[in-house]
C-alpha cells in the first residue's frame, strides 16, 4: 500500500487560516468592532474543502485511498483538541453552572461529540439570537458541517472513482445544487439554511474543485497571481465591513468571503499578498493553532457572560482571549501533536474513539438528568426549584395587560367599589407596579379604595413612545384618572429601563414632570412617585446559588452587593433630585428601602419563601409587603384622618 499523499505544504493556507480565526474571534469577543468576523467560518469551509479534496483526488487516482485510513486521519486530527475541550468546559460547568444551564451545555456536549451540533442548533436557535450568548458550545455547528461533509464526500468520490464519473464536473454539480438550496432557503428558512449542510456544502465543494484545477488543469489558474491575490484579499475584507448578523446569511453574501478564498489559494505562494502577509510567521503560527484556538475562545468568553450576567469588560475579553491563545498553544503542542504523530495509530485512534464515546454519554446523561441538581446540597434546593405565581397576585390579563392585550380592557374589578369615607389611592405604571399593588392592600388593611392599571413595559408618562402600545394605553388610563379623581396616584415603574443615564434625556423629563403636572391639574392632591427597586444580572434565585458556591457556603447571604445593577442607584438619585420640591409630589426611593451600606436584602428569612425578588427586579408578595411597610413608613401613607 503506496503511503497517503498529501497536497505540498504552503505556509499562506496556515496563513489564511489565521485570518479566519482570528475574524471569528473578533466578532464573539468584540462584535461592534468585527462585525462580520463570523464569516471566517466560511473561510474555514473553503480551506477544508481544498485540502481534503487534494488528498483525496491524488490518493483515489494513485489508487491509494483507504476509508479506514482517511477517517483514521480525520480522527487523529480532530478528536484529540475536541475531547480536551469538552472535558474542561465540562468539568468547570460542575462548578459554576446552574441545572437548566448544565443540562443545555450536556446537550450540546453530546452533539458536539456526535458531530451534530449543527442539527441541533437548527432546531433551537438561531446563531445571532440573544440565547446564543449562553452556550458555550454553539461555535461546533460548524465542525458538524464538515464532519458531515467528511462522511459523504469520500464515498462520493469513490463512486466516481468507481465508475468513471469526471471528478470535476460530479463536483461542480454538486456544488451547485447546494448553492441553489442555499440561495432558495436564506429569505424563508434563515435558520435552516446557517445550519444545514445541503445549504453549507458549496462552500467546501468551492474548495474542491479548485483543488481537482490544481492537479490537472492549472492552465485555468489566475494567470495575474498578485492580482488574482489582491482581489481576493479586498472581497474577503469587503466580507468583514459589510455583512452585518440582520443580513441574508449565507446566501448571496457568502459569495465574498468564499470567492475570495478561492483566489487567495489559487494565487500561487509567491504573489506578493500570499507571501509576506499571509506567510509571515506569526500569521503561520496563529494558522497552526486556529483548530485549538476555535475550540477554545467561545467557552471563555460565554462561560464569563454566564457567570457575570453580562457582557465582560473589554479588559476581561482582552484578557480570556489570550488565555484562548495560551490554551490553544498548549493544546495543539501537548496534546494534539503527540496523539496525531508520535503514538501508533491504532492505539490512539482507540483512545481516542473511547474518550469522545465517554464524552458523549456524559454529555446525554447531564441533560437527560436535568443538569444534574444532585450537584447542590440540601439547603441550597429550594433555591433551584423556587418559583412565585405571580400571575395570580399581579393579576395578569386583567389589572396587568400585556403588548397584544386591547389598551381598554382593564377588567371592573380594577377599581375598588365605592364606599363611604374610603379615600381612593390610584396605582399606575408597569409589571413593577402590578406586583408593588397586593403589598400595598396588604398593609393599608382595608382602609382606603385601590385602583391598580398597569401595563408591561410601559412606564407611566403621558406621550411615551417605548413601545406603540404604550400611548394608548397611557392615554386610556389618564382618561381614568380624571373620571375617578383619586386622592393620591402613585406612579411605579422599572425607570433604569426608560432612562438613558449617559446624556441629560431631556425627553424622558420633560414627559415625566408634563404627566405629573397634568395629574395635578386634574385635581389630584397627592402624587407618590416610586423609585425603582434593585435588580439583579439574572435573576435572584440564580444569583444567590452562584454567590452560595463561590464562596463555598451552604447559607444563603441575606444581603449582597454582587450581581446588583449599578444603574438602578443612579437612576434612583437622579429621579430623587429632579423631584425634590415640587408641589404635591413626593418621592419615595424603593433602593434605599431594601439596601443599605452591606448590600440589598435578598431574602427577609434566610430562606427561598423570604426572597424578596422572583427574576432579576420583580417584586415577590413578601417583598412588596415588606417594601410597603417602608413605603408606608417614610411617606405616611395612608394617612390617618
Amino acid at each position: 500500500m503506496r503511503p497517503t499523499l498529501h497536497p505540498k505544504y504552503r505556509p499562506d493556507i496556515d496563513g489564511l487560516r489565521a485570518l479566519a480565526v482570528l475574524a471569528v474571534l473578533g466578532f464573539h469577543a468584540f462584535p461592534g468592532a468585527v462585525g462580520g468576523g463570523f464569516i471566517g467560518v466560511d473561510i474555514f469551509f473553503v480551506i477544508s474543502g481544498f485540502l481534503i479534496s487534494s488528498i483525496l483526488f491524488a490518493n483515489f487516482e494513485q489508487q491509494s485511498f483507504t476509508y479506514a485510513g482517511f477517517y483514521s486521519r480525520r480522527i487523529r486530527r480532530i478528536f484529540p483538541a475536541l475531547a480536551v475541550v469538552l472535558a474542561a468546559v465540562f468539568v468547570a460547568g460542575w462548578f459554576l453552572l446552574m441545572p437548566d444551564e448544565y443540562a443545555q451545555l450536556g446537550k450540546y456536549m453530546a452533539a458536539g461529540a456526535g458531530f451534530v451540533s449543527n442539527l441541533l442548533s437548527w432546531h433551537e436557535t438561531g446563531y445571532f439570537d440573544n440565547a446564543s450568548d449562553t452556550k458555550p458550545l454553539l461555535h461546533l455547528w460548524s465542525l458538524g458541517v464538515e464532519e458531515q461533509f467528511y462522511i459523504l464526500w469520500p464515498l462520493l468520490i469513490g463512486i466516481c472513482w468507481k465508475y468513471r464519473f469526471n471528478f470535476l464536473l460530479v463536483t461542480l454539480l454538486v456544488a451547485a445544487v447546494s448553492f441553489g438550496v442555499n440561495i432558495g432557503t436564506v429569505a424563508q428558512h434563515p435558520e435552516a439554511d446557517f445550519y444545514s449542510p445541503l445549504s453549507r456544502f458549496w462552500e467546501l465543494m468551492l474548495g474542491g474543485a479548485l483543488a481537482y484545477v490544481m492537479l490537472h488543469k492549472p492552465q485555468y489558474l489566475p494567470k495575474f497571481g498578485n492580482l488574482a491575490a489582491w482581489i481576493g484579499l479586498l472581497m474577503i475584507a469587503a466580507g468583514l465591513r459589510f455583512i452585518r448578523e440582520d443580513d441574508s446569511f449565507p446566501g448571496w453574501w457568502a459569495l465574498l468571503p468564499t470567492v475570495g478564498t478561492f483566489l487567495l489559494i489559487a494565487a500561487p505562494n509567491t504573489a506578493w499578498v500570499n507571501r509576506y502577509l499571509l506567510a509571515n510567521p506569526v500569521m503561520v503560527g496563529i494558522g497552526l493553532i486556529s483548530y485549538p484556538l476555535y475550540l477554545w475562545h467561545m467557552p471563555l468568553l460565554v462561560m464569563a457572560r454566564i457567570v457575570n450576567f453580562g457582557t465582560p469588560t473589554p479588559l476581561v475579553k482582552g484578557l480570556l482571549l489570550l488565555a484562548s491563545f495560551l490554551l490553544a498553544t498548549a493544546t495543539y503542542f501537548w496534546v494534539e501533536k503527540p496523539l496525531r504523530f508520535r503514538l501508533r495509530a491504532r492505539w490512539s485512534v482507540t483512545g481516542l474513539i473511547a474518550v469522545t464515546a465517554v464524552t458523549l454519554l456524559a454529555g446525554l446523561i447531564c441533560a437527560l438528568s436535568a443538569g444534574l441538581p444532585g450537584r447542590f446540597s440540601p439547603e441550597l434546593k429550594p433555591y433551584l426549584t423556587y418559583t412565585y405565581k405571580f400571575r395570580e397576585d399581579g393579576r395578569v390579563g386583567t389589572c396587568w395587560l400585556g403588548k397584544n392585550d386591547s389598551p381598554d380592557s382593564y377588567a371592573p374589578e380594577c377599581v375598588d367599589p365605592p364606599a363611604a369615607g374610603k379615600r381612593l389611592t390610584f396605582v399606575w405604571g408597569d409589571s413593577h407596579a402590578a406586583l408593588f399593588y397586593p403589598g400595598l392592600k396588604v398593609v393599608d388593611a382595608g382602609r382606603d379604595r385601590f385602583a391598580d392599571f398597569a401595563r408591561s413595559a410601559c412606564p407611566p408618562i403621558l406621550g411615551v413612545t417605548n413601545h406603540k402600545w404604550c400611548d394608548a394605553s397611557n392615554a386610556f388610563v389618564a382618561t381614568r384618572v380624571q373620571a375617578l379623581k383619586p386622592d393620591t396616584v402613585i406612579l411605579f415603574a422599572h425607570w433604569p429601563a426608560y432612562i438613558d443615564i449617559h446624556t441629560d434625556d431631556t425627553q424622558f423629563w420633560t414627559e415625566l414632570l408634563g404627566t405629573i403636572r397634568q395629574i395635578r391639574n386634574w385635581g389630584v392632591k397627592d402624587v407618590i412617585v416610586v423609585g425603582p427597586a434593585p435588580s439583579w444580572r439574572n435573576t435572584l434565585p440564580k444569583d444567590l446559588l452562584r454567590l452560595a458556591i463561590f464562596k463555598h457556603d451552604y447559607n444563603v447571604s441575606t444581603r449582597t452587593t454582587w450581581m446588583l445593577e449599578p444603574k438602578v442607584q443612579t437612576v434612583d438619585q437622579l429621579l430623587a433630585q429632579r423631584l425634590h420640591g415640587l408641589p404635591g409630589v413626593t418621592y419615595f426611593s424603593a433602593y434605599d428601602a431594601l439596601c443599605d451600606d452591606t448590600g440589598c436584602i435578598t431574602t427577609l428569612d434566610g430562606t427561598a419563601n423570604g426572597l424578596t425578588t422572583f427574576d432579576y427586579g420583580h417584586l415577590t408578595r413578601n417583598g412588596a409587603i415588606f417594601l410597603a411597610q417602608k413605603f408606608a413608613q417614610e411617606t405616611g401613607y395612608p394617612k390617618v384622618r
